[in-house]
């Protein structure tokens, strides 16, 4: 600012003037990855429930359908440079794209700015991996420690349904064990290895 800068000189009062002023750079913004649908599996509390609840139901897993959009990439977004009080350009730091990997059973769409189901299954995260996969393997019996089971795929079970659990599933079912007075239900065959007893089982419902 020469105009204050010739003021300072001419009156000389030996105080603090302003007589430069810089410009603060703007920085910018990553790309990033903005999920649509959830991909942890949920753990159901019951704190505020009131009155009877079912605690056989513990887990809800991401499930997603075809067609289903499930997140949405966004690109970085550059800075602004600034400058300092000597004139000189200060560069804001470099932005970065998002990283992400499409796996099985899902696709991007789009300009690469949409992610896509490209069948009904279980979302899966992991880093910056997508996927949807339609058989869920579950190792050990369903009981209270599991929670109930649902899943819109085919599922193979390596353990025993237990008294009171419930499996509902829109694939293929099977039971590598046994069943004690439980329900099971597929849209397609429920296929199990082992015993049943006094159970509920509905097949093919696709």
């Amino acid at each position: 600012d020469f105009a204050a800068l010739k003021n300072v000189v001419e009156q000389a009062t030996g105080e603090w003037q302003i007589v430069a002023r810089g410009e603060r750079l703007q920085k910018g913004k990553n790309g990033f990855i903005e999920f649509l649908i959830n991909p942890e599996v949920e753990k159901v509390t019951y704190e505020e429930v009131k009155g009877k609840a079912d605690y056989r139901e513990r887990y809800r897993f991401p499930l997603v359908k075809k067609d289903d959009l499930i997140a949405l990439v966004h690109p970085p977004v550059a800075g602004t440079p600034g400058q300092s009080v000597t004139g000189e350009i200060i560069v804001p730091p470099v932005v970065k794209d998002a990283t992400i990997r499409c796996g099985e059973g899902v696709t991007l769409r789009e300009d690469g700015c949409k992610v896509v189901a490209l069948k009904d299954g279980r979302l899966v995260a992991s880093g910056n991996q997508i996927k949807v996969i339609d058989s869920l393997v579950h190792r050990g019996d369903v009981d209270l420690k599991s929670g109930n089971l649902r899943f819109n795929g085919d599922m193979q079970i390596f353990g025993n349904v237990m008294e009171g659990m419930k499996v509902e599933i829109q694939g293929d079912l099977y039971v590598e064990g046994n069943g004690y007075e439980a329900f099971m239900s597929a849209g397609g065959g429920v296929h199990v290895t082992g015993n049943l007893v006094q159970c509920k089982i509905d097949g093919g419902l696709n």
